[in-house]
Protein backbone atom coordinates (compact mmCIF):
# COMPACT_ATOMS: atom_id res chain seq x y z
CA UNK A 1 0.00 0.00 0.00
CA UNK A 2 1.03 3.70 -1.13
CA UNK A 3 2.93 5.08 2.18
CA UNK A 4 0.47 7.81 1.85
CA UNK A 5 -2.48 6.47 1.70
CA UNK A 6 -1.66 4.81 4.33
CA UNK A 7 -1.38 7.77 6.62
CA UNK A 8 -5.30 8.81 5.74
CA UNK A 9 -6.21 5.52 6.55
CA UNK A 10 -4.60 5.90 9.71
CA UNK A 11 -6.23 8.99 10.14
CA UNK A 12 -9.72 8.21 9.42
CA UNK A 13 -9.55 4.70 11.54
CA UNK A 14 -8.46 6.77 14.73
CA UNK A 15 -10.62 9.67 14.23
CA UNK A 16 -14.27 7.48 13.74
CA UNK A 17 -13.93 4.50 15.43
CA UNK A 18 -13.30 6.47 18.82
CA UNK A 19 -11.65 5.37 21.88
CA UNK A 20 -10.19 1.23 22.47
CA UNK A 21 -11.86 0.76 19.21
CA UNK A 22 -9.17 1.41 16.57
CA UNK A 23 -6.82 -0.62 15.54
CA UNK A 24 -3.60 0.23 14.58
CA UNK A 25 -2.02 -0.50 10.73
CA UNK A 26 1.55 -1.56 10.61
CA UNK A 27 3.32 0.33 7.50
CA UNK A 28 4.88 -2.65 6.37
CA UNK A 29 1.55 -4.64 6.21
CA UNK A 30 -1.36 -4.06 4.07
CA UNK A 31 -3.36 -6.56 4.46
CA UNK A 32 -3.77 -5.86 8.35
CA UNK A 33 -5.06 -2.22 6.63
CA UNK A 34 -7.08 -4.18 4.01
CA UNK A 35 -8.84 -5.81 7.09
CA UNK A 36 -9.17 -2.90 9.83
CA UNK A 37 -11.01 -1.30 6.76
CA UNK A 38 -13.65 -3.45 6.21
CA UNK A 39 -14.22 -4.16 9.97
CA UNK A 40 -14.46 -0.09 10.78
CA UNK A 41 -17.84 1.38 10.98
CA UNK A 42 -16.73 5.10 8.27
CA UNK A 43 -18.95 6.34 6.05
CA UNK A 44 -17.71 8.46 3.28
CA UNK A 45 -20.03 11.35 2.47
CA UNK A 46 -17.87 12.98 -0.10
CA UNK A 47 -14.63 11.03 -1.59
CA UNK A 48 -12.03 13.19 -1.35
CA UNK A 49 -10.69 14.74 -5.17
CA UNK A 50 -8.68 12.68 -7.33
CA UNK A 51 -4.59 13.13 -6.96
CA UNK A 52 -5.16 13.96 -3.25
CA UNK A 53 -2.60 12.63 -1.44
CA UNK A 54 -2.18 12.92 2.87
CA UNK A 55 1.64 13.67 4.06
CA UNK A 56 3.79 12.55 6.80
CA UNK A 57 2.60 16.07 8.43
CA UNK A 58 -0.71 16.47 9.67
CA UNK A 59 -2.42 19.27 11.91
CA UNK A 60 -5.55 18.13 13.81
CA UNK A 61 -7.95 20.86 14.04
CA UNK A 62 -10.53 19.94 16.75
CA UNK A 63 -13.88 21.64 18.01
CA UNK A 64 -13.61 22.54 21.18
CA UNK A 65 -17.85 23.85 21.49
CA UNK A 66 -20.13 23.45 23.90
CA UNK A 67 -22.05 21.09 21.40
CA UNK A 68 -19.10 18.88 20.98
CA UNK A 69 -19.39 18.45 25.34
CA UNK A 70 -20.74 14.71 24.51
CA UNK A 71 -18.07 13.72 21.76
CA UNK A 72 -14.84 14.86 23.77
CA UNK A 73 -13.95 11.20 24.10
CA UNK A 74 -14.11 10.33 20.32
CA UNK A 75 -11.82 13.10 19.88
CA UNK A 76 -9.23 11.84 22.77
CA UNK A 77 -9.23 8.65 21.82
CA UNK A 78 -7.90 9.65 18.09
CA UNK A 79 -5.12 11.69 19.25
CA UNK A 80 -4.08 8.57 21.74
CA UNK A 81 -4.49 6.28 18.81
CA UNK A 82 -2.51 9.00 16.13
CA UNK A 83 0.06 9.74 18.30
CA UNK A 84 0.94 6.14 19.64
CA UNK A 85 1.09 4.23 15.58
CA UNK A 86 4.20 2.87 14.74
CA UNK A 87 4.97 4.77 11.18
CA UNK A 88 8.48 6.25 11.48
CA UNK A 89 9.19 10.02 10.61
CA UNK A 90 5.67 11.19 11.28
CA UNK A 91 4.73 14.54 12.50
CA UNK A 92 1.56 15.99 14.21
CA UNK A 93 0.57 19.06 15.43
CA UNK A 94 -3.10 20.08 17.78
CA UNK A 95 -5.10 23.00 17.36
CA UNK A 96 -8.33 23.35 19.35
CA UNK A 97 -11.10 26.00 18.41
CA UNK A 98 -14.19 28.05 19.82
CA UNK A 99 -15.91 30.81 19.02
CA UNK A 100 -14.14 34.50 19.22
CA UNK A 101 -12.96 34.95 22.62
CA UNK A 102 -12.75 31.37 23.49
CA UNK A 103 -9.71 31.35 25.31
CA UNK A 104 -7.09 33.71 27.08
CA UNK A 105 -6.20 36.99 25.18
CA UNK A 106 -9.51 36.98 23.22
CA UNK A 107 -8.33 34.19 20.54
CA UNK A 108 -10.91 31.61 18.98
CA UNK A 109 -8.30 28.69 18.75
CA UNK A 110 -5.27 27.52 21.03
CA UNK A 111 -2.15 25.36 20.06
CA UNK A 112 -0.68 22.55 22.04
CA UNK A 113 3.06 23.19 22.65
CA UNK A 114 4.04 20.30 21.43
CA UNK A 115 7.55 18.55 22.25
CA UNK A 116 10.69 20.15 22.22
CA UNK A 117 12.68 17.95 19.96
CA UNK A 118 16.10 18.81 17.59
CA UNK A 119 14.63 20.34 14.21
CA UNK A 120 11.12 20.79 15.17
CA UNK A 121 9.58 23.56 15.52
CA UNK A 122 7.09 24.64 18.40
CA UNK A 123 3.97 23.20 18.51
CA UNK A 124 4.88 19.64 16.86
CA UNK A 125 5.93 16.21 18.10
CA UNK A 126 6.95 12.94 16.70
CA UNK A 127 5.53 10.02 16.46
CA UNK A 128 5.34 7.23 17.46
CA UNK A 129 5.66 8.54 21.04
CA UNK A 130 3.76 7.63 24.53
CA UNK A 131 5.57 10.67 25.90
CA UNK A 132 3.62 12.92 22.83
CA UNK A 133 0.56 10.99 23.21
CA UNK A 134 0.38 11.33 27.46
CA UNK A 135 0.60 15.05 26.80
CA UNK A 136 -1.34 15.50 23.94
CA UNK A 137 -4.49 14.22 25.65
CA UNK A 138 -4.06 15.47 29.04
CA UNK A 139 -3.87 19.19 27.18
CA UNK A 140 -7.33 18.14 25.08
CA UNK A 141 -8.74 17.13 28.22
CA UNK A 142 -7.86 20.20 30.09
CA UNK A 143 -9.31 22.52 27.63
CA UNK A 144 -12.69 20.76 28.08
CA UNK A 145 -16.03 21.49 25.55
CA UNK A 146 -18.22 24.80 26.14
CA UNK A 147 -18.83 27.99 24.00
CA UNK A 148 -19.28 28.49 20.60
CA UNK A 149 -17.90 27.84 17.60
CA UNK A 150 -15.95 29.59 14.75
CA UNK A 151 -13.21 27.40 13.02
CA UNK A 152 -12.30 30.22 10.63
CA UNK A 153 -9.12 31.54 12.39
CA UNK A 154 -8.03 28.22 13.86
CA UNK A 155 -8.35 26.58 10.00
CA UNK A 156 -6.12 29.52 8.89
CA UNK A 157 -3.50 29.35 11.21
CA UNK A 158 -3.08 25.50 10.33
CA UNK A 159 -2.53 26.34 6.95
CA UNK A 160 -0.66 28.82 6.93
CA UNK A 161 2.24 27.11 8.83
CA UNK A 162 5.34 27.65 7.19
CA UNK A 163 6.03 24.27 6.41
CA UNK A 164 5.70 21.88 3.42
CA UNK A 165 4.52 18.44 2.95
CA UNK A 166 1.56 19.49 5.27
CA UNK A 167 -2.32 17.87 5.55
CA UNK A 168 -4.81 19.12 7.69
CA UNK A 169 -7.73 16.93 9.63
CA UNK A 170 -10.47 18.68 10.62
CA UNK A 171 -12.72 17.50 13.51
CA UNK A 172 -16.35 19.30 13.83
CA UNK A 173 -20.16 18.28 14.57
CA UNK A 174 -20.92 21.21 11.83
CA UNK A 175 -22.42 23.96 13.86
CA UNK A 176 -20.87 26.98 12.74
CA UNK A 177 -21.52 29.49 9.85
CA UNK A 178 -19.01 28.24 6.49
CA UNK A 179 -18.81 31.44 4.58
CA UNK A 180 -16.32 32.87 6.77
CA UNK A 181 -13.87 29.65 6.83
CA UNK A 182 -14.11 29.09 3.02
CA UNK A 183 -13.26 32.52 2.52
CA UNK A 184 -10.00 32.72 5.16
CA UNK A 185 -9.10 28.87 4.11
CA UNK A 186 -8.74 29.98 0.13
CA UNK A 187 -6.72 33.17 1.00
CA UNK A 188 -4.61 30.52 3.10
CA UNK A 189 -4.06 28.34 0.28
CA UNK A 190 -3.12 31.04 -2.11
CA UNK A 191 -0.51 32.38 0.23
CA UNK A 192 0.91 29.10 0.37
CA UNK A 193 1.33 28.62 -3.47
CA UNK A 194 3.03 32.26 -3.57
CA UNK A 195 5.27 30.87 -0.74
CA UNK A 196 6.24 27.97 -2.65
CA UNK A 197 4.46 25.47 -0.59
CA UNK A 198 2.20 22.65 -1.40
CA UNK A 199 -1.75 23.21 -0.94
CA UNK A 200 -2.90 22.02 2.23
CA UNK A 201 -5.01 18.45 1.72
CA UNK A 202 -7.66 19.17 4.53
CA UNK A 203 -10.15 15.98 5.37
CA UNK A 204 -13.34 16.68 7.49
CA UNK A 205 -14.46 14.36 9.80
CA UNK A 206 -18.10 14.81 11.10
CA UNK A 207 -18.79 14.35 14.81
CA UNK A 208 -22.02 13.45 16.34
CA UNK A 209 -25.63 12.83 15.07
CA UNK A 210 -26.67 14.59 11.98
CA UNK A 211 -22.83 15.69 10.91
CA UNK A 212 -22.84 14.09 7.42
CA UNK A 213 -25.74 16.32 6.09
CA UNK A 214 -24.07 19.37 7.71
CA UNK A 215 -23.30 22.11 4.79
CA UNK A 216 -20.48 23.84 7.07
CA UNK A 217 -18.60 20.24 7.02
CA UNK A 218 -19.20 19.34 3.78
CA UNK A 219 -18.19 22.78 1.73
CA UNK A 220 -15.20 22.63 3.90
CA UNK A 221 -14.75 19.07 2.27
CA UNK A 222 -15.10 20.16 -1.11
CA UNK A 223 -12.52 23.64 -0.68
CA UNK A 224 -9.85 21.26 1.18
CA UNK A 225 -9.90 18.27 -1.58
CA UNK A 226 -9.77 15.60 1.60
CA UNK A 227 -13.45 14.42 1.35
CA UNK A 228 -15.51 13.74 4.28
CA UNK A 229 -16.09 10.99 6.66
CA UNK A 230 -18.48 10.01 9.09
CA UNK A 231 -19.25 7.26 11.44
CA UNK A 232 -21.73 5.03 10.02
CA UNK A 233 -24.86 4.59 12.70
CA UNK A 234 -24.77 1.67 14.96
CA UNK A 235 -27.72 -0.83 13.98
CA UNK A 236 -30.33 -1.70 16.07
CA UNK A 237 -30.43 -4.47 18.14
CA UNK A 238 -33.40 -6.31 19.19
CA UNK A 239 -33.53 -8.76 21.84
CA UNK A 240 -34.86 -12.03 20.92
CA UNK A 241 -38.14 -13.03 22.04
CA UNK A 242 -38.66 -15.72 24.45
CA UNK A 243 -41.14 -16.96 26.27
CA UNK A 244 -41.53 -16.84 30.19
CA UNK A 245 -40.97 -19.90 32.21
CA UNK A 246 -44.33 -21.40 33.74
CA UNK A 247 -43.74 -21.82 37.58
CA UNK A 248 -44.52 -25.09 38.60
CA UNK A 249 -43.14 -28.33 39.71
CA UNK A 250 -39.30 -29.75 37.38
CA UNK A 251 -40.40 -31.89 34.36
CA UNK A 252 -39.90 -35.84 35.03
CA UNK A 253 -36.58 -35.46 33.23
CA UNK A 254 -35.24 -33.03 35.46
CA UNK A 255 -36.88 -33.37 38.74
CA UNK A 256 -34.38 -35.15 41.40
CA UNK A 257 -34.65 -38.81 42.26
CA UNK A 258 -35.57 -39.62 45.97
CA UNK A 259 -34.21 -43.00 47.51
CA UNK A 260 -36.75 -44.79 48.33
Amino acid sequence: MNYKILCLTVVVLALLTGPGQAQTPRATDAAITSRTIHKNPLQNIIPAAKGARFSKRIILVLDGSGSMAGQISAVIGALNTIAGQPIDEMEFAVIVFRGKGGFPGGSSFTRWPGLKEKNLPYGWARMPSVVATVLAVAWVESLGAYGGADPADALENAVLEGRDDLSVVFVSDGIFEPQPVLEKLERAQRARVVAKLNRVVVAVFGIGPGSKDRKALQSIARAGSGGLWVRKPSPAVHPRHTTPARAGPPSPSTRKSRAP
